[in-house]
């Protein structure tokens, strides 16, 4: 496969401007001023929510579209006047498109916390309706209370983050996608501007079955889950996102066999692209064991575990083991934090490259340190 098909994706959260204590804010200006930007081919914004009355909104509208941004956080160096019309986090993709043509963005619709209304949005009562809000907020740019237009030419696309489909939501699931792609291909034929459809799938074999309904080829790429597949909510420290494993009786879940499943889908293989964790899954109260490292060991689960960035400052050594992950363990403080490091990352995107994946896609940026290493990582691993 040609290099410039391999896409490199990155997740933009909404909330990543406020930050926190423990998790520095994360902002447009840093995709810019960390090198991030250059790397990307797409950015996808995450997230929108679902209404009551079933339709798309803003998922945060002071973030979103409100936050004033001052010259020192602005993309441009350049502070909103309180009277424009469009200000936050989308007015600032603007200026990040501005700096950086090449870069598509979509929005993602749902995530983990705004699925619930999916089954109903889906369904052949609501589906139009669902589908013409999501275009003519994001992707002909009407943002309420603002004059017609002014979040236009942001958003190249939709990104439809359902979590998760079930049993009863087949049939709904594959109309749904088959009417975004066919509006989707509406609108370009009106606006000469390709949109471009996308989604997150699961990895887990019970929840991807839900899908076998659905024309993956309706979509530009899906981004098969390549994390969470172990975590705290086991009681043995563990790989949270293996690549493969020579050790199918403690780590059995990993990004092979989830992208294997998916392949098997008839998804053209170009069209997958493999999801990235930025992000740490932990344990404490874990005994060094007999190889003294704290692997496969008993252990307590950390519900708000470090980013990668964040892990940098955590005690403990590194360890590595190759075509499976990395993981950092303090036997001091008893504590085992499983991560894609560097490394790692380049052994993902060479393994995604020579196997004719269509790419990568890191949840989520503001997790990468402040010269983005990781999405460095991945890029460079791509031209293998």
């Amino acid at each position: 496969m040609d290099r410039r098909r391999r896409r490199t994706v990155g997740y933009f959260t909404s909330w990543g401007v406020y930050g926190s204590a423990d998790r520095p804010r994360y902002t447009a200006r840093d995709a810019r001023i960390s090198g991030t930007a250059a790397r990307l081919d797409h950015l996808v914004y995450c997230f929108a929510n679902i209404s009551a009355g079933l339709r798309v909104v803003l998922g945060d509208p002071w973030a979103d579209a409100e936050m004033p941004f001052p010259a020192v956080d602005s993309v441009d160096g350049v502070a909103d006047d309180p009277g424009q019309p469009l200000r936050g986090n989308l007015n600032q993709l603007r200026k990040l498109k501005v700096a950086y043509p090449r870069l598509r963005i979509s929005v993602a619709i749902g995530g983990p916390h705004w699925s619930g209304r999916f089954p109903q949005a889906a369904t052949a009562k609501s589906r139009d309706e669902f589908i013409s809000s999501a275009i003519d907020l994001f992707l002909r740019g009407n943002v309420p209370g603002l004059p017609v237009g002014a979040a236009a030419g942001i958003f190249d696309g939709i990104d439809l983050d359902w979590e998760f489909p079930q049993a009863a939501d087949e049939a709904n699931l594959a109309a749904l996608v088959a009417e975004f792609r066919c509006r989707l291909d509406l609108l370009t034929a009106e606006s000469g501007r390709r949109f471009l459809l996308t989604a997150w799938v699961p990895a887990a074999e019970e929840l991807a079955a839900h899908w076998d309904r659905t024309q993956l080829g309706d979509f530009d790429f899906v981004v098969v889950q390549g994390y969470d597949l172990h975590g705290p909510w086991e009681s043995t420290t563990n790989f949270a996102s293996a690549l493969s494993s020579d050790a199918p009786n403690r780590t059995w879940f990993t990004c092979d066999r989830a992208v294997a499943a998916w392949r098997a889908k008839r998804a053209r293989t170009r069209n997958l692209l493999l999801g990235i964790p930025f992000y740490c899954h932990g344990w404490t109260e874990v005994e060094p064991g007999r190889s003294g490292d704290g692997l496969w060991q008993p252990g307590v689960g950390i519900g708000d575990p470090p980013t990668y960035r964040g892990l940098r400052s955590v005690p403990g050594q590194m360890h590595r083991r190759s075509g499976m992950g990395a993981w950092k363990y303090d036997p001091a403080g008893k504590r085992f934090f499983s991560v894609d490091d560097t490394a790692v990352m380049a052994e993902k995107a060479a393994w995604v490259a020579t196997r004719g994946l269509g790419g990568v896609a890191a949840w989520e940026l503001g997790g990468d340190t402040p010269d983005g290493e990781l999405l460095a990582a991945l890029r460079s691993g791509l031209s293998v």
